[in-house]
């Protein structure tokens, strides 16, 4: 997702809702999620004094992958 979808679905989410987004901002192939990539903006967000206390953020350390995979 780009920083506008994720400004468009801040600014729509319901009061006491909750919005999980997921993924890994480095595992992109397009310029435009390079560039203005969304979930780098909610960790920029995170570092806020106004938004801490709303968003929290959790890395894994290791990952599982399928044999398949």
């Amino acid at each position: 997702m780009t920083e506008d979808h994720i400004k468009l679905l801040l600014a729509r989410v319901g009061e006491n809702s909750r919005i999980f987004f997921d993924g890994d901002y480095k595992q992109t192939d397009s310029p435009i999620f390079k560039n203005k990539n969304g979930l780098k903006l909610l960790l920029e967000l995170r570092k806020s004094p106004v938004f801490s206390k709303i968003f929290a953020t959790v890395k894994l350390k290791t990952i599982e992958r399928s044999l398949t995979a």
